[in-house]
Order: structure tokens, then C-alpha cells, then sequence
């Protein structure tokens, strides 16, 4: 039985990953800020929030971590807890992202390296690879994403702690709370609800931008089965420090995707859906050719087609 911590467990991917794994026969270690709502696991750590505030509370709560790691014989920790903010807008957003992606991150690492903890897999974002280089971060966001990884860099070559980098595109998916396609899913079922009611109103305008950047979605489930896989399979730490993209590989237009959502509201109401492109104004730094940074995970594939997983998000 594969033993394994998670960070981030009430998030929208780690709970996922929490369901699949324990579902597969592993034990599974909750790590959160949080106290609730949590998936079920086995075994629960809630961080204080006091790792913010003075050096030596925070040092005694990496103990803490440790000690926990070490009793609960941790294989792998799979560092998922992140704040994303896509373009900060105050100090205050600033300082959150710091804390949460760098403080945070860098007391994980810590408590694995006392711990010892043989095997850590840290998330990032396709957003720190900008036009596809090596780092040329998209937004403060992806800065401190690329701050932890050097950070990691350093207990993987001085501690011995082996670390796998798992960098991430789009997901979506069932119980998505989150921006991007949740606020399309809201608009859609506010207007197919009109629709389906009798209104003879005309439904709702969508406002969006012109659509003409590239987003390369992949389902959560399919995200999900990648880093338990990768998690689960010892070939995948040979090389220290490898960095490996989990994506679909088929990008598309978000005027693309948008299309296909309007077909589905057709097929469900009958009715146009209302589209005001080029309303909004693009976000700095967009997709407009394929970011190609990194091999995307070997011996894995997603299985859930867009044209599936859009159906299932917006029709079941």
C-alpha cells in the first residue's frame, strides 16, 4: 500500500486526487489550511496559520509537519496547495501570493527534508513558461510558482531529496468553483433556465474577449490520474529535478471552446446563446502559440476528450 501526503486537499484538484488514490488502495496524509470542507483521507495535518507570523512558531510547526510525515511512514508528498490570483491588483494580493506559494512551499520541503521523505512531486504552472521558454512568468502568480521551484532545487541536489516537477495547463471539470469555465457555466445555465422556462426573452449576452488566445484544457479526472501515476511509479524519480508538462497536447482557440458551448446550449434549449465578442479586453501575456517547454508525462494519456468532458460539465 502506496502511503501518501497531500497538500492541499480541499482544492479542486486535490480533492480529486485524495478520491482516486484512496479508491486505489493508497493511504492517504490531508494536508491543509483549512479545517474544512475536506475530502475524506485517512489521516488529517492542519497547518496553522501562526507559519506566518514569527520564526520560531513557524520552525515549531514544520516540527510538527515532520513529525507527522515520519510517523504516518510518508513515501511521496504531493505539493498541490497554491493561491492563484491571475494579476494582482494590491500589496495585499501580493504578500498572499508570497505566503502561500513561497513560505508555504518552502516549509513543506523543509518538513520532508527532517522528515525524510524520500519522494516529493511539486505542481507548477504551464503560466512560468511564457512563449515556451524555460522561465518568463506570465504574472506575479507564476513568479512565485518559479520562486519555489529554486527554492526545490536546492534540497534536491544538496538534500538528497528527490523532487519530480509536475507543471500544469488548464483543467476543468464537474465541481470547478473556480474562475474560467465556471463563469461561463453560470452564465449558460442562467440562460438555459430562461430558455427552458418559457421566458421569450432573448437569453443573456455572453461578454467576452475576441477568443483568438489558446487554451489547452484537460479534464480533472485525467489530471488527477496523471499525478497519481506519476506518485505511484518509481521510474518516474531516475533523473533528479526532472520537469515533465501534464496537458491534452490539443490546444485550442477560446473562441473554439466557446463555440462547442454554444452548440451544447443549442442542442439543450433550442436557442442561440448570445455571444458579445471582443466586449472584454485581453489579459496581458495570453496564448497565442503553443507553449512547448517540457516532455509531457511519459506512459500517460488523458482520456477524456473536450467534446466528453464539455458535455458532461455543461448538459449532465
Amino acid at each position: 500500500m502506496k502511503r501518501i501526503g497531500v497538500t492541499g486537499v480541499s482544492g479542486f484538484l486535490g480533492s480529486r486526487l485524495v478520491t482516486l488514490a484512496r479508491n486505489s488502495g493508497a493511504w492517504v496524509l490531508g494536508v491543509s489550511r483549512r479545517k474544512s470542507p475536506r475530502p475524506v483521507c485517512d489521516e488529517y495535518f492542519t497547518i496553522s496559520q501562526s507559519l506566518s507570523d514569527r520564526p520560531e512558531l513557524a520552525a515549531k510547526e514544520i516540527n510538527r509537519l515532520a513529525a507527522m510525515l515520519s510517523q504516518a511512514k510518508i513515501e511521496v508528498l504531493i505539493h498541490l496547495a497554491a493561491e492563484f490570483i491571475a494579476h494582482h491588483k494590491s500589496p495585499e494580493e501580493a504578500l498572499r501570493l508570497v505566503d502561500s506559494n513561497i513560505r508555504l512551499g518552502a516549509s513543506i520541503l523543509e518538513a520532508c527534508r527532517i522528515a525524510g521523505v524520500p519522494r516529493v512531486i511539486l505542481a507548477g504552472s504551464a503560466w512560468q513558461h511564457f512563449e515556451g521558454k524555460d522561465y518568463f512568468p506570465v504574472s506575479l502568480y507564476a513568479a512565485t510558482r518559479q520562486g519555489l521551484d529554486s527554492i526545490a532545487r536546492h534540497y534536491a541536489e544538496s538534500e538528497n531529496l528527490k523532487i519530480m516537477r509536475l507543471h500544469f495547463f488548464d483543467s476543468y471539470g464537474e465541481g470547478d468553483t473556480r474562475g474560467k469555465l465556471p463563469v461561463l457555466l453560470k452564465h449558460y445555465f442562467h440562460a438555459s433556465s430562461s430558455a427552458l422556462n418559457g421566458r421569450t426573452s432573448a437569453p443573456p449576452i455572453f461578454k467576452t474577449s475576441k477568443g483568438e488566445q489558446l487554451i489547452d484544457l484537460l479534464h480533472i479526472d485525467d489530471l488527477a490520474s496523471a499525478v497519481f501515476k506519476a506518485a505511484t511509479n518509481d521510474c518516474y524519480f531516475r533523473e533528479s529535478f526532472e520537469l515533465f508538462a501534464v496537458r491534452s497536447g490539443k490546444p485550442l482557440s477560446v473562441r473554439e471552446v466557446i463555440e462547442q458551448v454554444i452548440s451544447l446550449f443549442k442542442e439543450k434549449t433550442g436557442q442561440s446563446l448570445p455571444v458579445d465578442w471582443g466586449a472584454l479586453p485581453p489579459r496581458p501575456r495570453e496564448m497565442k502559440e503553443d507553449w512547448k517547454f517540457a516532455s509531457v508525462l511519459p506512459a500517460w494519456e488523458p482520456k477524456i476528450s473536450l467534446s466528453e468532458g464539455l458535455r458532461r460539465y455543461f448538459l449532465e
